[in-house]
């Protein structure tokens, strides 16, 4: 165990960053570090690649500019609990920082939760700001990732939550609140299409930001967003939809959109969408164009009459459809 240290890189520099070694590299089993404080680490926490088991990384504080977390070769449940990550422990003079150019430089280079191979991963009560990737999902030659986040939060980031491959078993993320604010193209979601399988299921959590669209899900995994809710600070820049499902099944149940922008747009190789008992500010608009694969009903029916025109052709059924 490592517990109640805190660790200062005196001769790293704000206006050139260079590259050091982790600050903590865990392997075996029954590794613990608690109550640490990072005052401009590098790298912060690397466990494996070789074999591990039950590491334990508990009530982390502090400033990490390239890698936060990175986990692979876990094969028994790992804990990363109640850490937060944030530019301000590196925003003092006193200690070398500055605050605007470690935000600027986390936002552009900082991937703070890598995970790769480990099995039934509990990532708890953690919440990071200003990053590239808050929590990014891979595969290594160890495998993937499967377990779940409770809790978890990633604001200013340029993507929150970046999915490369999963395990079958997938991630549940709940009680989340992820929040995209950098970059020329931030999202909070972003599946890619070397997703072949697993499942993302989101409960109960919350999105909302700059972006130009809360997922851009392109994988073949299932995804489902299940009393979530979703808004746009980009109130009259564009009308792109909030999720775009470009592929794989995807469900909507009981969540809210609180902004007047599209809901979600269906593409042409989604293989199943289930839209349902949805509401809206301006009502739930869908761009269906799945060719017959979705399910649409009991969503709230936007209120602008061209809403009502491009939700009516594009998959909500018609009063007497629904009647019948």
């Amino acid at each position: 165990m490592v517990r109640a240290i805190t660790v200062y890189y005196p001769e790293q520099d704000i206006d050139a960053v260079a590259p050091y070694p982790w600050t903590f590299r865990m392997t075996e089993s029954d590794t613990t570090v608690e109550c640490v404080t990072l005052i401009n680490s590098y790298k912060g926490f690397r466990v494996g690649p070789d074999w591990n088991c039950r590491h334990r990384i508990r009530s982390i504080h502090g400033c990490v500019l390239r890698y936060g977390f990175y986990v692979d070769g876990t094969v028994e449940i790992g804990r990363i609990e109640n850490c937060q990550i944030h530019p301000h422990w590196w925003s003092k003079p006193s200690v070398g920082g500055d605050w605007q150019k470690a935000v600027a430089y986390t936002a552009e280079h900082l991937e703070c939760f890598v995970m790769a191979r480990t099995d039934w991963e509990y990532i708890t009560n953690n919440f990071m700001f200003s990053a590239k990737i808050g929590y990014k999902f891979i595969r290594t030659e160890k495998g993937q990732f499967n377990g779940h986040l409770t809790g978890c939060g990633a604001d200013g980031s340029q993507t929150a939550l970046w999915f490369e491959s999963l395990q079958r078993m997938g991630v549940l993320i709940t009680g989340g609140e992820f929040v995209s604010l950098a970059g020329d193209d931030p999202c909070q979601v972003r599946v890619l299409e070397s997703v072949k399988q697993g499942c993302i299921r989101f409960v109960n959590t919350a999105f909302w930001g700059l972006p130009n669209r809360v997922a851009d899900l392109r994988g073949s995994a299932y995804v489902s967003f299940n009393d979530c809710y979703f808004t746009n600070w980009r109130e009259g820049v564009d009308d792109s939809p909030l999720l775009q499902v470009h592929n794989g099944r995807v469900q909507v149940v009981n969540s809210t959109f609180d902004t007047h922008h599209p809901a979600v747009l269906l593409g042409p190789d989604v293989k199943h969408a289930l839209i349902q008992g949805n509401c809206g500010c301006n009502g739930v608009q869908v761009d269906d164009q799945t060719g017959g694969h979705a399910i649409l009903r009991d969503n709230e029916a936007p209120v602008t009459p061209d809403a009502v025109r491009k939700f009516s052709i594009t998959g909500r059924p018609s009063p007497d459809e629904q009647e019948s």
